[in-house]
């Protein structure tokens, strides 16, 4: 039954690669917003939650 094989497979295969898409997505609405509030006073606060969620969803497609 190659089915019943191949279906984890590809249900992992599938979940990892949306996680990638909304990693993608994620960092573009980020990139935005960076241009637009690129001044304010926050911005180093920012910029570690975005480097370090971004580090986050990496390791977790690369460990999954």
């Amino acid at each position: 039954m190659p089915n019943a094989i191949d279906a984890p497979f590809s249900a992992s295969y599938i979940s990892s690669f949306s996680n990638i898409k909304y990693c993608i997505a994620g960092a573009s609405i980020i990139i935005i917003f960076f241009k637009v509030y690129l001044k304010i006073a926050c911005f180093q606060y920012l910029l570690e939650i975005v480097v370090s969620s971004f580090f986050y969803c990496l390791f977790h497609i690369i460990l999954n």
